[in-house]
């Protein structure tokens, strides 16, 4: 994957969406995009991060009051949702057709290991 005209990661394409070498190669792979995410939106990512993400089908979506559901998609086996909360908006990847709808409140989690974490210097720190 090239960035501003220098290669920053080589390798088979799931191992590139799997296992991202900085965060601008992020930005290049998937529909949608992988979101960028505060350090502590899951709390055993480290914090010395200015930097992390996740994947729209990583995220975990359940009923609650906290984030309104802005945007739905039913794309046949799975549908893409937009939530709003802490002041931006995901994307998240849903199996089938849910029950949420926009303008429904639902709170978004994900599994740690599922967080790519990058440090102050954009390089990938094992998770």
């Amino acid at each position: 994957m090239p960035d501003h005209g220098r290669i920053v990661q080589i390798g088979a394409p799931t191992e590139l969406y799997d296992r991202l070498a900085t965060p601008d190669v992020s930005g290049s792979l998937g529909n949608p995009a992988m979101n960028r995410i505060a350090p502590d939106f899951v709390s055993a990512a480290p914090m010395l991060s200015a930097r992390s993400g996740i994947r729209p089908e990583d995220l975990r979506v359940t009923v609650d009051v906290r984030s309104p559901i802005t945007a739905g998609e039913p794309l046949g086996g799975y549908s893409a949702m937009t939530i709003a909360g802490g002041g931006r908006s995901l994307r998240a990847i849903l199996a089938g057709r849910p029950a949420f709808r926009p303008g429904n409140a639902v709170a978004v989690s994900a599994d740690p290991a599922c967080v790519h974490v990058f440090g102050p210097g954009r390089e990938r720190l094992a998770r």
